[in-house]
């Protein structure tokens, strides 16, 4: 479990798997009640994280993913209002300078890249910051993310 998340979250994460067994959700098996109450746990947690957090899809699409949730830590690191930012991509803050991944790179490695990594993000006002970002499963679907700005690392 990351060490980064909020003892809240751990203990939402924390469920035993007699009491859960691990399942992925489709239209034929929707997510369970309890998937939604934690769904709901977790964005009560990450609105009162002081760490720029979102809760994505886990669909890849063109080096992103859809945002299902922003807190406001990520809200005032990116110049967007949260609620602007929900069934948007990730991929909005790609800018020129952004390296999500190199030419040739494996598929593994690929995956591995897009889960955690830092490059040169772009707020909405178009000012580029050093961002640096970890995305972990969170749910059948759903991933959180956690982001934060390395700037003054890369003046250094």
């Amino acid at each position: 479990m990351p060490r980064f998340l909020p003892p809240a979250l751990h203990a939402s994460m924390a469920k035993p798997s007699a009491q859960r067994p691990a399942r992925r959700a489709t239209p034929a098996n929707p997510p369970a009640d309890n998937d939604a109450a934690d769904l709901a746990a977790a964005t009560a947690t990450l609105a009162t994280l002081p760490a720029a957090a979102l809760l994505t899809g886990d669909k890849w699409s063109g080096g992103g993913v859809e945002i299902r949730f922003a807190n406001p830590a990520f809200a005032a690191l990116t110049g967007y209002a949260a609620t602007d930012l929900v069934g948007r991509n990730t991929r909005l803050f790609h800018g020129p300078r952004t390296e999500v991944l190199a030419p040739g790179v494996d598929t593994a490695t690929a995956a591995k890249r897009l889960l955690a990594g830092e490059s040169w993000l772009y707020r909405q006002d178009g000012s580029g910051f050093h961002g640096q970002w970890k995305f972990t499963p969170f749910l059948p679907g759903v991933l959180i993310a956690v982001y934060r700005d390395a700037s003054e690392t890369q003046r250094l």
